[in-house]
């Protein structure tokens, strides 16, 4: 009894923690939150913006959804992202 009840007290934990796992992009906000610095935008479904800009200096750049890798440089001209 008390085997099965450790077991599940371990397979809980285990499934918590999957589920708090974030996405690469989530992660990296996470990381930055709060240190002045650049913050990717992420989508509902934690993918990166394809559309980035730091807000700081109005710059905007285009990205992979998936790794967040900049395609194209910096620009303060209106930009799209397809």
């Amino acid at each position: 009894m008390m085997r099965k009840m450790i077991l599940v007290v371990l397979v809980l934990a285990v499934v918590s923690e999957i589920v708090k796992a974030g996405s690469k992009c989530q992660d990296e906000q996470q990381a930055v939150r709060g240190k002045g610095v650049f913050m990717p935008e992420c989508d509902e479904k934690g993918l990166y913006m394809k559309k980035q800009c730091y807000r700081r200096n109005r710059k905007c750049w285009c990205v992979n959804p998936k790794t967040g890798e900049q395609l194209t440089k910096p620009n303060r001209m209106k930009i799209n992202c397809l």
